[in-house]
């Protein structure tokens, strides 16, 4: 999946389940820079399944204000797989 299908699939659910998402966009930033990748790298590249995993889990936890170290250590460990 690329950004931009992944950024529209996640509006369309924010908006179906009436809930505030922090911007898709930040959290596949945040995912482009801890893997070291250029920004923009994931608007021509696949995202791979467990970095798409760690950016649903930003996305849902962090628009909720519940992401405690717990989140953050597991959204760290699935984007250290594609490293």
């Amino acid at each position: 999946m690329l950004a931009d299908e992944l950024i529209g699939k996640f509006r369309s659910e924010c908006q179906v389940k009436d809930e505030t998402c922090l911007p898709v966009e930040s959290a596949i930033l945040y995912a482009e820079r801890f893997q070291h990748k250029s920004k923009g790298f994931y608007r021509f590249h696949q995202i791979p399944p467990k970095t798409e995993q760690a950016i649903m889990l930003m996305v849902t936890h962090v628009a909720k204000s519940n992401a405690d170290d717990c989140i953050w250590s597991k959204v760290d460990s699935l984007l250290r797989f594609n490293i």
